[in-house]
This record gives C-alpha cells, structure tokens and sequence, in this order.
C-alpha cells in the first residue's frame, strides 16, 4: 500500500500493547523521580502515520464535469492528493441511495451504493492509498441527530434488523474482497453519538444499540479478522462526552480497535488534547483517530501525533475540494471562508482559537516568494485571512451553495495543502 507492509489487526493490537507497556514505563519513571538523565522507552509506532481525506463526492462531481487542477495543470485528483503526501482515503457507502427519501432518490446514478463504492475502491487501490470504508446504515446521511432506517428495514422486527445488519456488512466486505479492494479499517456506522437505526437503536436503550454494533462489527470480523474496526462519535472535542460512550461499548463486549471522532472545533482552548491524552492512557486496547476534520489542520494533527503512547493514528480532512476550510478552490472560491459553513458547531461564540484561517500554518506565499497557485490560470490566489471574529466576519463574497447545485467546474489547489507536506516530513512519512 505505502512505503510498509500494511499492519493487520493482529499486529495492531500487539502494538497497542507495547505502546502501553512503553507509557507505563514511562509514567513510573517519572513518578520514581527520574531526571533528565533517565531514559524513558518512547512508544513505537507504526509508521505511517495516516493524512487522510474523505473524498465521496469524487464520483458524483467528475459526473458533473468536475475537474483538478494543481499549479495551473489539470491532474487526476488521487495525483494531486499522492504529490502532497495525503496517504489514505475514506468512502462512505449508503444501502440503497436510490430508495425513496435516499441520496440519489433524484439523482440519475445511485451514488454511493454498492457498485459505486466498488469503482471508487479500485481507484483508491490503484493509487496504491489506504482505503477507510465508511458504513452508514441508512439510504442517506447519517448523522448524531438522524440515523434513519434503510426503507427496505424501516418495519423489521428487532431480531431481524440486528441479522440485516450483520448480512448486508458481510455482503459489502465480500464484494470489496472479491473486487480487489479489501478495505483496510472499516467504520461501524457514521457519527453514532446518539444511536444508530432510529428508533430501535437509540443510545438511550444502549443495549440495544450495542446488538446492532456489535452485527456489524461481527460480520468484518468473520470476513477478514485482520481489519481494524472503527466506531465514530461526532464530538471529538468533549471527554465527558466521549468517554462514557466507549465505556458503554467496552462494558458489552463490543470488538472494536479505533475510537473514531470528528475534530471540527474545540468548545474551549484544550479541549481536543484533553480528550485525545486521556483515551490514549486510559483504553491500552484502542487507539483513536480524528475521522472528520478541516479547520486548524498542523495544530490539530500535532495533538493527535504527539498523543501518550503513539495512539493516534491519523486524521481524515472531509470532503476536502469544496466543505469548509477546502484544499481546493471551486471556480476561485473557497468553501470554508463561509463561517457560517459549520454545521457540527453550536450557534454560540467560537473561541479566537477556532478562527477558520490559520496563517500561522499557511503562508500565502509559497517558500522562495514565488506565487505557484494558480486560480482559474490567473495568478496565484490565497486563502485569505481575516483577523475579525467569526461572528462577525463578512461572508457576502464567499458564501458557496450546498446541496441542490451542481458541482462540476475546475477545482484548484490552494495554499492550504501547503500543511500536508509540512505535516508528513515533520511525522517522519517523506524526509
């Protein structure tokens, strides 16, 4: 896949122990009052190190006429990501898009269905990247506030919803198997905050939530028991939150590797690092990642790499050519100046911490003084930056639709990728 055979869930969950073992050490050392003189066991980690992105529109947009551009030449987008050292792709599956009420109900093509995610794997492997598949057990976005049933499961009984669960997961791994493109981590489920298949599985009857977890989980385990599992909660930002939802997991016997987050903002100052060192010293068993990201990127991967015990593994920027702070401008405009652009966000305040713009990781100007961006072919053109708050910034010359648009159009990177290489020769990918 990359510069290393990659890990398989056994090796995985060897490394987690002596990632343990290695913290523990350290931890007594310095407890027992070792100075600076004492060596301490760093943990080891398995290299590489995971920067990711979630680029599910691919399909959808190319579809549309969606092309990319780097630097003024027109590039497959899998080239583009490869250049600037991003090193894994995740895709999101939905059981029947074309359903009604599903995704592609009113779309031509059933995008990211079955078949789809079938074409977008083999374009995932043969760009030689590591391929996260992303479940959502419904025909259309999953999200912590709605995890609707599939229309086909919407009247099983609970029995035969937990067995659904588990036959259409073992469905899927075998497909991708059979395609070549065995997925190398799958995710159970997408943002599960607060349950999965509304009503039946509602984390206020986690029992029940966990049944049908654990018919997912099972079925990759029976399929290939070497695929890291992951389970992803929205609010990567709050341990109180957080932790009590892997407890819940854990106390039922869940079989699961990776606690997954999104990372879109903190609430205050620390947040993130609070909740990412507590899980990596707490569960010696798992490891975490952030499955969702885009704001703050150096400081927020800093926080994950640098975590107790090397036990975060990575982060996935979501839909990274036209959702918030974009790699890529859309016809010259960038999606993330929007600051309203925030929907995981609550309506109050952000603190000056998660200001959109970052300058302090991305110059303006490349290193040598040299404009090498080019937008639409005219010259270079920034990512700016504004120092007013977001709550009162001015989003009248960049506010991007959404959803009832099409996407086609030229796509360029812009200076905000200039993180990723930063990124992967400070964590050792490139040197």
């Amino acid at each position: 896949m990359l510069d290393e055979k990659p890990i398989n869930r056994r090796e995985f969950t060897k490394l987690c122990s002596i990632a343990a073992l290695a913290g523990l050490a350290g931890s007594l050392g310095r407890a027992h009052g070792a100075t600076g003189t004492t060596p301490i066991v760093p943990a080891p980690r398995r290299k590489p190190y995971i920067l990711g992105a979630d680029i599910s529109w691919l399909l959808e947009d190319e579809a549309q006429g969606a092309t990319y551009w780097d630097r003024g030449v027109k590039t497959d987008i899998f080239d583009i990501l490869k250049k600037y050292n991003f090193n894994f792709i995740r895709a999101r599956i939905f059981v029947n898009p074309h359903a009604p009420g599903g995704y592609s109900a009113r779309r031509e093509e059933a995008f990211c269905d079955l078949e789809h995610t079938k074409k977008f794997a083999r374009r995932i492997k043969a760009a030689d990247m590591g391929f996260l598949l992303s479940c959502h057990y419904s025909d259309t976005w999953a999200s912590p506030a709605k995890q609707a049933k599939p229309a086909a499961w919407a009247n099983l009984p609970f029995p035969k919803l937990v067995q659904t669960v588990h036959d259409w997961t073992a469905n899927v791994v075998k497909e991708l198997k059979a395609n070549g493109t065995t997925p190398d981590m799958v995710s159970i489920g997408n943002e599960t905050s607060g349950g999965m298949l509304f009503p039946d599985g509602r984390a206020d009857n986690f029992d029940n939530f966990t049944e049908l977890t654990n018919a997912g989980c099972t079925a990759v385990r029976e399929l290939d028991a070497n695929i890291p599992i992951a389970l992803h909660h929205h609010l990567g930002r709050s341990n109180n939150v957080v932790r009590p939802w892997v407890e819940n997991f854990l106390s039922r016997k869940t079989e699961f590797d990776i606690v997954g987050m999104s990372c879109y903002a903190e609430a205050h100052p620390g947040d993130w690092q609070t909740n990412f060192n507590d899980l990596a010293v707490r569960y010696p068993q798992l490891s975490f990642m952030a499955m969702e990201c885009s704001y703050q990127k150096r400081r927020l991967n800093d926080l994950i790499y640098n975590a107790p015990n090397a036990k975060g593994l990575g982060s996935f920027i979501w839909e990274p050519t036209r959702w918030r702070e974009a790699i890529f401008d859309h016809n010259g405009v960038n999606a993330g100046n929007d600051t309203n652009n925030r929907p995981h966000l609550p309506a109050s305040t952000l603190p000056p911490a998660d200001a959109p713009n970052q300058p302090t990781y991305h110059a303006a100007t490349p290193p040598g003084g040299q404009n090498e961006f080019p937008a639409n072919g005219a010259g270079f053109a920034p990512a700016p930056v504004s120092s007013a708050p977001p709550a009162t910034r001015s989003t009248a010359a960049t506010t991007r639709p959404t959803f009832g648009r099409r996407f086609g159009g030229r796509y360029d990177t812009n200076s905000y990728i200039l993180a990723y290489p930063e990124m992967a020769k400070a964590y050792g990918l490139v040197s």
